[in-house]
């Protein structure tokens, strides 16, 4: 992903300072829900990229399997794990292909 985005480690810490900072008074009602809104979006962003990156790869094994001519067999969204250099799809039963990031290549199982 982007280096700008923050990691839910980041986005997490950022909300526990916060809280910290209201149990202190240091920070306004205002200002807190300013700064929760804030970490909010950068997770919904996250969310965002991951969604766009697991349906690209998808879209690319399915090309794959018709370039093949292979049956394409759905892979669950719930069950996909994205790794530092492939995404990986599954189904219920088992690996269906991983994606390169980096190559757009696919690597059926």
């Amino acid at each position: 992903m982007k280096d700008s985005s923050k990691s839910k480690e980041e986005v997490a810490e950022i909300i526990k300072r916060i809280m910290k900072k209201l149990e202190k008074h240091e920070i306004t009602i205002e200002e807190a829900k300013r700064l929760s809104k804030k970490a909010k979006e950068e997770i919904d962003k996250n969310v965002d990229e991951l969604e766009s990156l697991i349906s690209k790869a998808i879209d690319a094994y399915k090309k794959e399997c018709d370039e093949r001519m292979n049956e394409f067999d759905e892979p669950c969204k719930n069950a996909t794990i994205i790794g530092q250099k492939y995404v990986h799809l599954y189904n219920k039963e088992r690996l269906l292909a991983k994606y390169d990031m980096f190559s757009d290549e696919v690597i059926l199982s």
